[in-house]
């Protein structure tokens, strides 16, 4: 049977804000802190730090850890004087693993972007003769260096272009690689934010975006955001995936809640080992292939009041929290430009 989610029944308004239960605004803003999630800001708990963020489209791949976990291995970041040759050492490493006598295509040392690209021939004289080209990146910055990486691209071998499409792929590559910025938040630039600092200043976006990360107090609060732009001809992909939310409804308490200005469906339920944790879903309802200013959007993860002692002591529920804190995320300034 179908739960009541009664914690919606009642909405709460926050700009690190108040309730209807009497939360001061000025007594709980230490709690939460402004985050800028992709085209979005939103108040998440201020002890909040993201695990990993990924994105990717047809020209460009990142993969990031938050630089900021000492107990954690860094993912995507490079630091110190010697943070090209690092990276230039790890990606030959990585290379020999796999390949033996790879052909360089382009070696580029640069104060801005670096590019390492190589080409291996794949199954040749067999059916799938041909080329695969691998591109990697790293946008140096004053005080540390990110990976961007290329999509991998293939030839066949008997295209007698191959040298000269890959090289009109790479600068296609290069073009967007360098429009990854160094922005702090808050900002009111263009785009897509990676984190707080790092921002892919874009003024026009991609139709087959793809952008995730997971933010986590460490405890039992945690919030997971991904947003995928499905390009027209990709319609039935975007089906198969709201389709999927559609069938939570019977199994799971649900209730219609705007988000970002996006309209869509609360999943609730008690956590799977412990029911002091709520667990969620929400899933975007207005999602359309070929926007992407209207990409399928989730969020997801969970929440336990019990982190916060201070609104444990005013009454604050699970269910309320999670309202307040989804009810905070909209639309950054000059967020959605760019978009159509």
């Amino acid at each position: 049977m179908k739960k009541t989610f009664l914690g919606l029944i009642t909405i709460f308004f926050i700009s690190i804000g108040c309730t209807a239960k009497g939360i001061n605004k000025m007594e709980f803003k230490h709690l939460f802190q402004s985050t800028c999630i992709s085209r979005y800001q939103m108040d998440l708990p201020s002890d909040s730090y993201y695990t990993v963020a990924r994105y990717k489209d047809s020209l460009v791949k990142v993969v990031i850890s938050d630089p900021s976990l000492k107990k954690a291995k860094k993912i995507g970041f490079y630091d110190g004087i010697e943070r090209k040759k690092d990276w230039a050492n790890r990606i030959e490493k990585k290379r020999s693993e796999r390949f033996n006598e790879p052909k360089y295509f382009n070696k580029l040392f640069s104060d801005d972007l670096s590019i390492l690209s190589y080409f291996i021939r794949f199954h040749p004289g067999k059916p799938g003769d041909g080329y695969i080209f691998k591109t990697f990146g790293l946008k140096n910055f004053l005080n540390m260096a990110v990976e961007i990486d290329a999509k991998t691209v293939e030839f066949d071998y008997s295209d007698q272009r191959y040298r000269e499409k890959y090289a009109e792929h790479l600068e296609r590559y290069k073009q967007r690689a360098n429009q990854m910025a160094y922005q702090p938040w808050p900002h009111n630039q263009l785009g897509i934010c990676l984190n707080n600092q790092l921002l892919l200043n874009t003024e026009k976006a991609l139709d087959d975006e793809y952008f995730q990360i997971t933010y986590t107090n460490g405890k039992e609060t945690k919030f997971t955001f991904e947003f995928i732009a499905f390009p027209k001809q990709h319609w039935q992909s975007l089906d198969k995936k709201m389709g999927y939310s559609a069938g939570l409804v019977s199994l799971f308490a649900s209730e219609h809640l705007t988000v970002g200005g996006r309209a869509g469906r609360l999943f609730v339920s008690p956590g799977r080992y412990d029911d002091s944790i709520l667990e969620y879903k929400w899933v975007a309802s207005d999602a359309k292939a070929g926007s992407t200013r209207l990409p399928y959007m989730r969020i997801s993860g969970s929440v336990n009041v019990a982190d916060f002692p201070e609104l444990v002591a005013v009454g604050i529920t699970n269910e309320d929290l999670l309202v307040i804190l989804l009810r905070s995320m909209r639309v950054r300034e000059n967020g959605m430009l760019g978009t159509q």
